[in-house]
């Protein structure tokens, strides 16, 4: 997709909510995930809300509050462009694209990645500002300058 036709996707979105979609992005962990779900809600140029179905890890379906259950919905939010999470696509099931951004793939922040600290500690970067700063270039090569 160009710049015109991600724009025109933050209007024709909403026409999907409700609709089962399939959207492939960027997780916290700066790798790709999938997500199958039902769209719940559209803020454009800003995320995306999506309920789907999340498996409970074994090790806590025990737990009363699962009752058993192995499998529970999930609501999700996910940034168009965060740092370092963002949007690569979405689709419907039959495969029609939604939006697609090319700007966006597995570190596409080089300012932000998940690591350990001497303490085993996670940390999301190494450049708070630098890693926002590329994140809004990105966003102008993604949307233009005024959005």
């Amino acid at each position: 997709m160009n710049i015109e036709e991600r724009v025109q996707a933050m209007n024709d979105l909403p026409k999907y909510i409700r609709k089962s979609v399939v959207i492939t992005y960027i997780n916290q962990m700066n790798k790709k995930d999938i997500i199958i779900g039902e769209l719940r809600g559209v803020n454009p140029y800003n995320s995306i809300e999506v309920t789907h179905l999340k498996e409970i890890p074994k090790e806590i379906q025990h737990w009363d509050i699962f009752k058993g259950e192995t499998v529970l919905e999930a609501h999700t939010g996910i940034p168009f462009l965060g740092t370092p999470d963002a949007i690569m696509s979405i689709f419907t099931l039959e495969g029609l694209v939604l939006y697609q951004n090319e700007h966006v793939y597995p570190f596409y922040n080089p300012f932000f990645f998940p690591n350990k600290d001497e303490n085993g500690i996670l940390r999301t970067g190494i450049n708070y500002e630098a890693g926002v700063e590329y994140t809004e270039k990105i966003r102008e090569l993604s949307f233009g300058r005024n959005h």
